[in-house]
């Protein structure tokens, strides 16, 4: 008795590499050379792929600048409607997750000024330089051996983060969001801000400032946070 073929584990192919496969598979479809109008459930699976990877982390960033929660639904499936359906167009000389979050980040800033919710104020505060515990914190955060978004020990700690990160600016808070939620470079958060990378850095820092000031406000610590650290 002959079964059905066994469908190949796609959680063990890169991003890359799956859309590779959606682009192969394009190429030698007779019809339309782009997502949505092949029919093909191949690619359809493909794609199913790379949505789960994303999903939650494009809905968690686009929360920060999307409050309503229809208008979030909106934003966050045309988001992918347009990952989806330019897939064709994605070149391998940029990452594609970089790739991915600046669809997002051009989504939300297109909400943002259409609501005319965008925050224009300049982040303007100092480090103190004799504050030595916010300077730990900072080159914990810039190390990566702290992950403030993933472990957060206390319900009440995250919800004090997410509160400090919405009261941001509105470039600061997308910089905060890049580098925190999607892991992007420095130099790719650069290229999606049109910034350069030393200015990306700078508003980076300033916004750990911030919400440390804010947590020291609210009587949170560093020995609320659980410190990653690499094993020996």
């Amino acid at each position: 008795m002959t079964g059905s073929p066994t469908r190949p584990d796609l959680s063990a192919l890169s991003d890359e590499d799956l859309v590779k496969r959606i682009q192969a598979l394009l190429k030698n479809h007779k019809g339309p050379k782009r997502p949505g109008a092949s029919k093909n459930p191949l690619i359809d699976s493909h794609f199913q792929e790379i949505y789960t990877r994303y999903q939650k982390k494009i809905e968690y960033y686009c929360s920060r600048f999307v409050y309503d929660r229809d208008a979030l639904t909106d934003n966050y499936h045309d988001i992918f409607l347009k990952i989806y359906l330019n897939l064709h167009r994605y070149h391998y000389t940029k990452s594609f997750k970089a790739w991915i979050y600046k669809i997002a980040h051009n989504s939300c800033i297109n909400y943002v000024r259409k609501t005319r919710h965008q925050d224009l104020t300049v982040l303007n505060r100092q480090v103190a330089g004799k504050d030595n515990q916010a300077r730990e914190f900072i080159e914990l955060c810039e190390s990566g051996e702290i992950d403030i978004e993933d472990q957060l020990v206390r319900k009440e700690l995250r919800d004090a983060i997410e509160g400090s990160v919405d009261a941001l600016p509105f470039q600061h808070r997308n910089v905060y969001m890049l580098k925190t939620v999607a892991h992007l470079t420095f130099e790719e958060i650069a290229k999606i801000e049109k910034i350069s990378s030393r200015s990306v850095k700078t508003l980076f820092h300033n916004s750990l400032v911030f919400i440390k000031e804010r947590l020291d406000q609210q009587g949170f610590n560093l020995g609320d946070l659980k410190i990653k650290r690499e094993e020996p």
